[in-house]
């Protein structure tokens, strides 16, 4: 996944909202969010190449996600990144979380970032060669698969510009979640995936789209377009993992 805006208790009607845009090759195979482990119940997609995923949310309302860190060309030999995201969604705690990840060695895995919240705290690991972790204040927090200050920057500052306005903006949390749908279709310089939320270049792009959510009282919001969200639409998800998760509203 190449873009993740993760909103950190800024709404009282949802200390967590995340959304995310998966970029990938287009070739890769992969299928979208089910129910993939029972204890503790995570629910996510699947890259069926490798078997983890770039994101997902758990029974425990922990949310973790996982984006490439584009610094130099991957080593193939290397653990596969989307299996630590799905290591880390079979935690119970964010604080389980923080302490798998503080131990993961030097150079176990190529570059990337991660962001894990459960509502209450939330933590980005920016990992080249070992963990360097930052607890997040209230707000909205942008990643993407770009070094901050690179040439693929414009991604992460216009993200996260539209999506504070967007906060701004929104009378409720139903017309916020509407938006975020209209941010993650929306292209900048036709596209180019260092620019755009929503990318398209030959044999490369923006494969899906999530939009996650934790309310007040813990239910689970999940929203995903299987698909580019500028031509795939949402499907609502958020009854299926009340269900798994046994969440009564």
């Amino acid at each position: 996944m190449c873009t993740l805006v993760l909103i950190h208790r800024v709404l009282d009607a949802a200390p967590l909202v995340v959304l995310a845009n998966r970029d990938e090759m287009l070739g890769r195979p992969s299928v979208g969010p089910r129910l993939v482990r029972r204890e503790p119940a995570v629910f996510c997609g699947l890259d069926l190449k490798e078997g983890g995923t770039w994101c997902g949310l758990n029974e425990h309302g922990l949310f973790v996600g996982l984006t490439n860190l584009t610094l130099h060309a991957p080593d193939p030999t290397k653990r596969s990144r989307g299996l630590l995201c799905l290591d880390m969604l079979g935690c119970r705690s964010l604080d389980q979380v923080h302490g798998a990840v503080s131990a993961t060695g030097a150079g176990a895995y190529n570059p990337f970032n991660m962001v894990a919240s459960d509502g209450t705290r939330a933590m980005r690991v920016r990992y080249d060669d070992r963990p360097a972790i930052e607890w997040l204040e209230p707000g909205v927090h942008a990643t993407t698969n770009w070094p901050v200050g690179s040439e693929g920057d414009a991604k992460r500052v216009w993200s996260e510009t539209r999506v504070k306005q967007a906060v701004s903006d929104a009378p409720d949390l139903g017309s916020l979640l509407d938006s975020l749908q209209d941010i993650a279709r929306t292209h900048e310089r036709d596209g180019d995936p260092r620019a755009s939320i929503c990318c398209h270049v030959p044999g490369y792009g923006t494969r899906s789209s999530s939009i996650v959510a934790r309310t007040a009282d813990g239910g689970p919001i999940y929203r995903y377009s299987d698909g580019p969200p500028c031509e795939a639409r949402f499907e609502d998800f958020s009854a299926v993992v009340a269900e798994a998760f046994g969440h009564q509203p």
